[in-house]
């Protein structure tokens, strides 16, 4: 019997729910009494989600039921806005996807408001001349945090008299995860911070002293649908107060708001497990300010796996070609995709031409991949020099096959291939 589901009669006696004897205990227990075992026992003052004195009524009654145990649709319960299932973050494409907030008080910090802007994001190579955030929209009034043109941390601050950018010094970011960040102190300096470190000149914006204030919202991945973002954004947020440079740092390294900015200090808080499935991006400061737009929300599919059927083509066809493909696969990290199998022939047709590896289960990233070049085993093959190599195509769901020759590698074609070729793979490439 769950002590969660007992109840005490004024003469002594534990009652279940639905008023079977547990144990009598011949005495009466007084309210002290009571207080004492239901401490000891863990046991709630009343029945947690019902009302004491209607339990099995509420229980027997399906509305009142979902409205005093507060039941969740199914709709709900999928819901990440409930749910705060893992998330990657939001995915930009570069050339059309952008992301907003709406207007709001948090977000005007006048003449004098000192403040703090970092986010999380993906690199997918050296940047240049793009927007992380900034609530300049398509004006001179506000502030921009993003790349420069050299591919540093940029930040420009303007009052629409006045504009300061940042010298464009510090360390160029190099492809991966980083934490970007600017600390505004608005009778002093703005400095930026790179993981936590903070980065070449700490530039003067007290010349910057009419207000800030303007009807925008804050543009994430852009600025008024230009410097468009090609990466990822996992976490946004803006402190109403400088950071000092131990919070930067720690920020940078456990992304975990402090209990006593909660919520009182923060503008914006755009965290990773309040995205939504539908990429609506929730507000975690009680600001209200949800983002929205047409970038992509990334799930953690590191548990996905599943099989696929791998198969060759020459030259694009496969005229009389008779293969049988077996492939597996398994996302081991978001955007990482472990395939392995086999393509066994027993007619390998008339089709002619290069040799290509079709059929993966995931379409692969679409920057340079060049440097994604696997071995492979093939058994009865011909006119070989060494064992064959595989090069993902960016883009697509396809690897080109190789040889290593005397000068370098030699394109496979057809005429490498036999009735009886077996050709078998095990490798890891990034995927979309």
């Amino acid at each position: 019997m769950s002590k969660d589901f007992l109840a005490f009669n004024t003469d002594g006696d534990i009652l279940s729910l639905d008023g079977k004897l547990v144990r009598k205990h011949g005495v009466v227990v007084d309210s002290s009494m009571k207080a004492a075992i239901r401490a000891t026992l863990g046991v709630p003052g009343a029945a947690e989600g019902l009302t004491p004195a209607n339990n099995l009524s509420d229980v027997s009654s399906a509305a009142t039921s979902r409205t005093n145990l507060d039941v969740m649709a199914t709709a709900d319960v999928n819901d990440r806005a409930y749910s705060r299932q893992p998330a990657n973050g939001l995915e930009f494409n570069g050339s059309s996807n952008i992301h907003s907030t709406a207007h709001g008080a948090s977000l005007d910090f006048g003449t004098a408001t000192d403040f703090s802007v970092f986010a999380t994001v993906y690199n997918p190579g050296t940047r240049n001349d793009d927007c992380i955030a900034s609530s300049r929209g398509g004006g001179a009034v506000g502030w921009f945090l993003g790349y420069s043109a050299t591919g540093r941390v940029q930040f420009i601050l303007g009052d629409g008299t006045t504009t300061v950018t940042s010298t464009d010094d510090g360390d160029v970011i190099p492809e991966g995860w980083h934490v970007l960040g600017v600390t505004v102190d608005r009778n002093g300096n703005a400095t930026r911070w790179l993981n936590g470190i903070p980065q070449g000149t700490a530039d003067s914006v007290s010349a910057v002293a009419l207000t800030i204030n303007n009807s925008n919202g804050i543009q994430i991945g852009h600025q008024n649908s230009a410097k468009l973002w090609p990466g990822i954004i996992s976490d946004l947020v803006i402190w109403k107060r400088l950071l000092t440079s131990a919070e930067a740092l720690r920020w940078s390294q456990d992304r975990v708001i402090a209990a006593s900015d909660q919520w009182a200090n923060i503008a914006l808080a755009l965290l990773s497990e309040n995205i939504d499935d539908d990429a609506d991006w929730r507000d975690a400061s009680g600001n209200g300010l949800t983002a929205t737009g047409s970038a992509t929300a990334l799930f953690d599919n590191s548990r996905e796996a599943g099989t696929f059927t791998p198969a060759i083509t020459f030259g694009g066809g496969n005229t009389g070609m008779t293969t049988a493909g077996q492939g597996n696969y398994r996302m081991i990290a978001p955007k990482t995709c472990h395939v392995w199998g086999r393509i066994t022939f027993s007619a390998k047709g008339s089709s002619t031409g290069t040799a290509v590896l079709t059929g993966m289960p995931k379409t692969s990233d679409d920057v340079a991949l060049d440097a994604n070049v696997f071995p492979l085993r093939g058994n009865n093959m011909a006119s070989l020099t060494s064992m064959p190599l595989a090069t993902i195509t960016k883009d697509s769901s396809q690897a080109t096959l190789y040889d290593t020759g005397a000068s370098g590698v030699v394109v496979l074609d057809d005429t490498n291939f036999l009735d009886t070729t077996i050709l078998i793979f095990d490798f890891v490439y990034e995927t979309k």
